[in-house]
């Protein structure tokens, strides 16, 4: 048996660049899953807190990537966790209660999370497994 130590080389350095490739692919695709589950599980007024979830690529060390993404309004947490509103410049808070059809007054609201992030990220978990293993399938045919 003999082999040509050039076309090992050369097929050890294809086999990198697939890992590399595939690897920045599947983050990337992943970060973008958990994205879009997120922003469809997020409650909608104005809209800017559904469009204030984005990811970037914070840095690639070698073949690991690291891909964050998060919500950047103001009110963001306080809308996935919930917590109490008072008002900060007024004696009371104002909203028109559309149950009621009218505007009422309060001094303090007790807001329920909405968890949207957790959801998103728990509906992207689902199926990540299948997604991860028909990319690496795919990103590692040589």
């Amino acid at each position: 048996m003999s082999f040509d130590i050039g076309d090992t080389l050369a097929g050890f350095q294809k086999l990198k660049q697939n890992i590399i490739t595939t690897t920045g692919d599947l983050s990337r695709g992943g970060s973008d899953m958990m994205i879009e589950d997120a922003k469809d599980a997020t409650p909608v007024k104005t809209g800017h807190l559904k469009s204030s979830i984005y990811a970037f690529e914070s840095r690639r060390d070698g073949y690991i990537w690291t891909v964050k993404f998060a919500p950047h309004t103001i009110y963001a947490r306080q809308r996935e966790l919930g917590g109490v509103l008072v008002p900060k410049t007024q004696p009371y808070m104002r909203f028109f209660w559309e149950k009621l059809g009218r505007w009422v007054k309060f001094t303090r609201v007790e807001q329920q999370g909405a968890h949207y992030m957790l959801i998103g990220i728990s509906v992207a978990k689902a199926a990540m497994g299948d997604y991860l293993a028909g990319g690496w399938g795919k990103g590692m045919k040589i």
